[in-house]
């Protein structure tokens, strides 16, 4: 990927955003967030993300909700990694709407360790349904693979769909996914496949 960097001066960062990704005809915006929204001063308005995210987010969806008239997106297959964390929830939710909205198949997709024993396996799927079920109005297929690496196997499954949709970690990895506890709404338990209360 060829990274091409632009710096701008302007009296607002959303304005600049805004006129950059016009003017490049960006398909994708990316944002670094800190995971929370600014406190809200009085009288103004809650930001949901950020003020800045907020005005592109808003501006930036207009645009595209034109262009898409003209040259609709093909989503066929949703893909939704479920860890845990406070953020599984909305991703399954958001996976589901966009699947329903475009006719798709969205699959909730989870991993073990490998070797894992069948009864704890079967507890995961029985659990991860659940999830499915208390989450979503439409349609949504499980899956529970086995890796022992979740972010490499993360990106071979996500060869196979359209979109991605995940919610922010629970808790920072650590560098090549080796002691990363598995997490979901499913039985917690650790790499090694040992419960944990």
């Amino acid at each position: 990927m060829e990274i091409h960097p632009i710096v701008r001066i302007g009296r607002r960062a959303a304005e600049g955003v805004i006129e950059a990704a016009t003017e490049l005809d960006a398909d994708l915006i990316v944002f670094g967030w800190t995971g929370k929204p600014p406190a809200s001063k009085a009288g103004v308005d809650a930001a949901v993300f950020s003020p800045t995210i907020d005005e592109v987010r808003s501006r930036r969806t207009l645009r595209h909700r034109r262009r898409q008239a003209a040259r609709p997106a093909e989503i066929h297959r949703i893909l939704v990694p479920i860890r845990g964390g406070p953020h599984a929830e909305l991703a399954l939710r958001f996976a589901d709407a966009l699947a329903r909205r475009n006719g798709a198949t969205a699959v909730a997709l989870h991993f073990v360790p490998r070797g894992v024993a069948d009864g704890l396996r079967k507890q995961t799927e029985k659990a991860l349904a659940h999830f499915i079920r208390q989450h979503t109005d439409g349609q949504v297929e499980q899956s529970v693979r086995e890796a022992a690496n979740i972010r490499n196997a993360i990106l071979r499954e996500a060869e196979t769909a359209d979109v991605v949709v995940m919610g922010a970690s629970a808790a920072p990895a650590t560098a090549g996914g080796e002691d990363v506890p598995v997490r979901c709404a499913c039985p917690r338990q650790s790499r090694r496949g040992r419960r944990r209360p």
